[in-house]
């Protein structure tokens, strides 16, 4: 968990792992041993996904091919909620970085569309959610949790778990936990 104020190289960390991920998964892909591995970057929010994912292809040291995937996304006349297995398997297979709302990725996992095994890293911005048990973000850990997944994780966040100053490494414990 990485646990800093706004503006100071959070998502730069993430960039890093990231790149590193997505080397292992070319080198992966390039064998044929598992093709279907990719590095997932969830944010609470439509306009903060965006940002973030921009920022990443950006920044990243391996040039690496991402996209965003919301509500909002069409893909062969289909928007995203009526896509089949074959829409799914063209993003998962062109793509080595997804940038996914929480709705959306808990939805792949529970359809199991996307299986949990197939996720090399996940990145969840504004992680302190997991915290709050009826945020999207708190579900998704609960649902990987449950399924046994193990995928690598970074949680990013500003934000204060607590107040109270004998508190914080219990906040902190509590919110590693959950993820």
């Amino acid at each position: 968990i990485a646990f800093l104020p706004t503006g100071t190289g959070k998502t730069l960390i993430a960039c890093s792992l990231i790149s590193h991920c997505v080397r292992n998964i070319r080198v992966d892909r390039e064998k044929g041993t598992d093709w279907k591995k990719v590095a997932i970057f969830v944010a609470p929010t439509k306009a903060l996904l965006n940002q973030q994912v921009d920022y990443i292809q950006k920044q990243c040291a391996e040039r690496v091919r991402a996209t965003v995937l919301n509500g909002d996304k069409v893909y062969e006349g289909l928007q995203i909620d009526f896509w089949g297995p074959s829409q799914w398997q063209y993003f998962f297979g062109h793509y080595e970085v997804l940038g996914m709302t929480p709705e959306v990725l808990c939805k792949l996992l529970e359809k199991a569309i996307l299986p949990g095994d197939a996720i090399d890293l996940l990145v969840l911005d504004e992680c302190h959610h997991v915290l709050s048990g009826k945020h999207p973000m708190a579900r998704l850990c609960e649902s990987i949790k449950e399924k046994g997944y193990r995928p690598l994780m970074l949680g990013l966040t500003a934000s204060p778990l607590t107040t109270k100053k004998n508190k914080i490494l219990e906040a902190y414990a509590s919110l590693q936990d959950r993820m």
